[in-house]
């Protein structure tokens, strides 16, 4: 296992079962997106807005390059019933995703696969599916800990969707950093998730990672 995936494995070994945990973000190409507010969170940019307020108006945040994001209520996602190779949407059911990608989340399937070096909870393989161990540890035995697992993927195939899935290894370290900061923030309500800016967990996370890996 590289220095890598042993920092992920790491934090994936959180607080299992945290009532704050989880809460997606989303893309321009998600049939939800309000673009009019996204239009305005440019010009707010442009003209020298602060994050916090570009956030407050609009319900938009840049992550960097370009690229933005808008985050959903995750307060109804939950298991149908334990994971087994099939269709996501079979066993785990998120209705603002759905919403916002229904054909892509129509295709999205689990895959069987061994823990490896990417850690213990599952992985996202881009024209696959997200693979769910076979042999799972105690703690994926338990409903909570596979949830944590099945949505940081979920942010994963999101991602691909709007077709920012890693290709570098500082792409890599955002893209953990992003689906695992959204470890704090499942149940948050919409106030909260304004009240506290997603980019700080974002980049405190990305520092935990980086400092892991050294």
């Amino acid at each position: 296992m590289n220095r890598y995936g042993n920092a992920i494995q790491e934090r994936r070994r959180g607080p299992i079962g945290d009532p704050t945990a989880e809460a997606l973000y989303l893309g321009e190409r998600s049939a939800t997106a309000d673009l009019a507010a996204l239009a305005r969170a440019k010009k707010l940019r442009a003209s020298g807005a602060s994050r916090e307020q570009i956030l407050q108006e609009t319900g938009w945040f840049e992550r960097g390059n370009g690229r933005w994001n808008y985050e959903v209520d995750d307060r109804q996602f939950r298991e149908l019933q334990p994971p087994a190779a099939g269709k996501y949407s079979d066993y785990y059911t998120h209705p603002e995703v759905e919403r916002a990608y229904p054909n892509a989340i129509r295709s999205l399937r689990l895959i069987p696969y061994k823990a490896t070096v990417y850690g213990e909870g599952g992985q996202y393989e881009p024209g696959k599916g997200i693979g769910m161990v076979s042999n799972p540890p105690g703690w994926m035995q338990d409903q909570s800990g596979r949830e944590v697992a099945a949505l940081h993927e979920l942010q994963h195939a999101v991602d691909d969707w709007e077709g920012t899935h890693p290709r570098t290894v500082p792409e890599l370290f955002d893209a953990e950093a992003r689906a695992h900061s959204t470890d704090k923030r499942r149940k948050m309500t919409p106030e909260e998730r304004k009240a506290q800016p997603p980019w700080l967990a974002i980049e405190r996370t990305r520092r935990n990672l980086k400092s892991d890996t050294r």
